[in-house]
């Protein structure tokens, strides 16, 4: 075979090529592909042994374009870099790829003012997008179950020790400075996201505070923790990936049933127990009375 025949082969096959092989026109090989319309069943059965033969893959963007019904489906990620959205992301793009639809990704820093972000939901308003609410419902919802379990311990709760902002680790080195200058200090952080947690050992390594000697640490997702031999940080651990296959394969069930009934999914969570939370000899005892650990959310 030469050059010429070698290239020829590698180009991509076209619905003209399935066509002229069936010997249909584009017409009767774009019904036999959507399903639409009456075909001759012997017309259709050549147009789907010229697909097999040549190999032929329907371009879907192209397709989405010539149609009125969108086939993509939108998706701002709060944290490229984040390692949990990186899993949850490849969650919904199996689960999306599987349905034969196309995945649109943004990256969505958290500042939601600038004209970038305007620009990608300007983009994405024309497709079929899942939103949540303006407040973080998952952060609310890890802070009532930091107060039950002060509640359950019979320790009492103090707002002052709850330090809320942004997920990222500025606001976990700011916040833990905090509740390192209170009287007394408390002997305890808990991290609601991985990047407070690792804001949160920021600041403890300026301060000389040792873990856990010192003070104690639990965070949430912190898978990919860049020093697992230096220290294994006790943590929640969601499953990410099976959340993003959950998540989009019910967007795509609302899609194709919008009347659908509402449907909560809860999946199991892991808390893996590390060296970062060990307790001391007298753990949380200053004074003869229990002091409770801080909380950043």
């Amino acid at each position: 075979m030469d050059k010429t025949d070698d290239t020829d082969h590698r180009k991509p096959v076209t619905m003209r090529k399935v066509a002229e092989t069936a010997g249909v026109s584009m017409a009767t090989v774009s019904r036999v592909l959507n399903g639409s319309g009456p075909v001759n069943a012997q017309a259709a059965e050549r147009v789907r042994a010229a697909i097999a033969s040549l190999k032929y893959q329907p371009n879907r963007a192209a397709r989405t374009l010539a149609s009125s019904r969108s086939a993509f489906i939108g998706l701002l990620i709060a944290d490229i870099q984040n390692p949990f959205f990186i899993e949850l992301m490849c969650g919904i793009e199996e689960e999306v790829r599987q349905n034969r639809y196309l995945l649109i990704m943004c990256n969505n820093p958290p500042d939601p003012r600038t004209e970038e972000q305007r620009q990608y939901i300007e983009i994405l308003a024309a497709a079929p997008v899942a939103g949540g609410p303006k407040s973080t419902s998952t952060a609310n919802e890890r802070v009532l179950g930091y107060r039950q379990a002060l509640q359950e311990a019979g320790i009492k709760h103090d707002p002052v020790l709850e330090h809320r902002g942004p997920f990222t680790e500025e606001t976990g080195q700011n916040a833990t400075h905090s509740l390192l200058d209170l009287d007394p200090p408390v002997d305890a952080i808990f991290g609601t996201n991985n990047r407070l947690t690792i804001g949160a050992l920021r600041t403890l390594y300026v301060r000389r505070k040792r873990v856990p000697d010192d003070i104690a640490l639990v965070g949430f997702d912190m898978r990919g923790w860049a020093n697992p031999d230096l220290l294994s940080i006790t943590t929640v651990l969601q499953p990410a990936y099976e959340l993003g296959r959950a998540a989009a394969n019910r967007l795509i069930q609302r899609i194709r049933q919008p009347d659908a009934p509402k449907q909560e999914i809860i999946l199991p969570y892991q808390l893996l127990i590390g060296e970062s939370s060990h307790p001391r000899r007298q753990p949380g005892l200053i004074d003869g009375h229990w002091n409770a650990g801080g909380m950043l959310k």
